[in-house]
């Protein structure tokens, strides 16, 4: 996407046509730019699995089972590719897929140099299907760790915690062999089972009541203090609470008391009005899910100046999200404004044209064009290009 198309979506995304609802599909979540996402509700469809395009293929088509399980694999979860493939045939793929097996299991390196020119002058998606092809040929006798990484993504795995275990997902991969923090990296111990996830089920209800608990004992100890959640560590050796308060809480006594009633290591843990913004979820005032329970994993500083720069109107009631501070999304749209801004004239420029001499009132960015106030106080609007040129030097 062109940054022109993005800004041309964006635009209509803030001033919808009444009565319109727009839908805007991709296969790549990550080429969207974030200030057209925090706009958006993401709606994922989760790939079919590869069992049930090989089911489909053999039912509809009586297709052979390793045939079907090729299609299946380098298909993606999408029927309609599977189909495709069906239809066109692998023969192409099958025979540089034989080729490339046959010099690894004869050791031919003679022939890898015109295999590795001939293969080149491939697409990228031709080459992954010939790697899938002999990947699926010897699926028994040979083991991909990047498969084995796949799998893991978005499970949920036993991993260490602070003096104990703890569940968690895995959620992106990162090379960290250069890193000088491996030492503080946590160890991914196992999956987690069946039982583990019930457990943990039951660790969410009990929650619930210890976070009840928890509000009446520091209503009972007079603390000025707002309890927003708690959280079990999954092999109960910890119990965090998570609160807000204006200054500082002496909690000790809360602490005794909660550790004497659930018989563990307990901890209160001051926090933010973003942090509880992001632990309570919900919406914002977009009406969307809140940017920091989807997209955003680190707070930044927000001024009012970023307000400035994009020309809003400095209300606290329009800036402020549902936690009171100035919204996140006002971040998003720093560097597009930085970037566009740079394009235009500054405020209170000077410019000569037919009707005399005048100044830069305001800019619009996503017209390209900006508004010109002369003597006689009459305003007129002219293009960018129009403008730069009619500069007075």
């Amino acid at each position: 996407m062109t940054l022109e198309s993005a800004n041309s979506i964006l635009k209509l995304l803030e001033e919808p046509p009444k009565n319109y609802i727009f839908i805007l599909t991709t296969s790549d979540l990550g080429r969207i730019i974030p200030t057209i996402k925090s706009r958006c509700t993401a709606v994922k469809f989760p790939p079919l699995s590869n069992e049930n395009i090989v089911d489909a293929l053999q039912k509809n088509f009586d297709t052979d089972k390793q045939e079907a399980e090729i299609i299946a694999n380098i298909s993606t979860g999408s029927y309609t590719k599977a189909l495709i493939y069906f239809q066109e045939g692998l023969k192409k793929e099958n025979v540089f897929a034989e080729k490339l097996l046959k010099m690894i299991l004869q050791k031919d390196s003679a022939n890898y140099l015109d295999f590795s020119e001939k293969l080149a002058n491939k697409d990228l998606g031709f080459i992954k299907n010939i790697l899938i092809i002999v990947n699926l040929w010897v699926k028994d006798a040979m083991h991909i760790k990047i498969d084995n990484e796949i799998n893991l993504i978005d499970n949920p795995d036993i991993n260490q915690a602070d003096k104990g275990e703890d569940v968690g997902k895995v959620h992106h991969f990162k090379d960290c062999n250069n890193s000088k923090d491996t030492k503080k990296l946590k160890e991914i111990l196992r999956k987690a089972s069946s039982e583990e996830l019930k457990k943990l089920s039951n660790n969410r209800i009990k929650e619930i009541e210890t976070l009840k608990k928890c509000r009446e004992l520091s209503i009972k100890h007079n603390l000025v203090m707002k309890i927003i959640d708690a959280e079990y560590q999954f092999d109960y050796n910890k119990l965090t609470f998570y609160f807000t308060a204006d200054g500082r809480v002496d909690f000790r006594e809360l602490v005794k008391n909660l550790a004497s009633i659930y018989k563990t290591r307990i901890e209160l843990r001051q926090i933010g009005a973003r942090d509880e913004a992001k632990r309570t979820g919900g919406c914002g005032v977009c009406g969307i899910s809140k940017c920091c329970t989807t997209c955003i994993t680190e707070f930044s500083p927000i001024t009012t100046q970023l307000a400035k720069e994009q020309h809003l109107t400095l209300n606290p009631l329009k800036l402020s999200g549902v936690c009171g501070k100035l919204k996140c999304c006002l971040l998003f749209e720093k560097e597009f404004y930085q970037e566009a801004k740079a394009k235009f004239p500054a405020i209170e420029t000077v410019i000569k044209t037919s009707k005399g001499i005048g100044k830069v009132e305001k800019i619009d960015i996503f017209n390209e064009s900006i508004f010109v106030r002369y003597e006689d106080e009459t305003t007129e609007k002219m293009s960018l290009i129009d403008a730069l040129g009619q500069i007075k030097k």
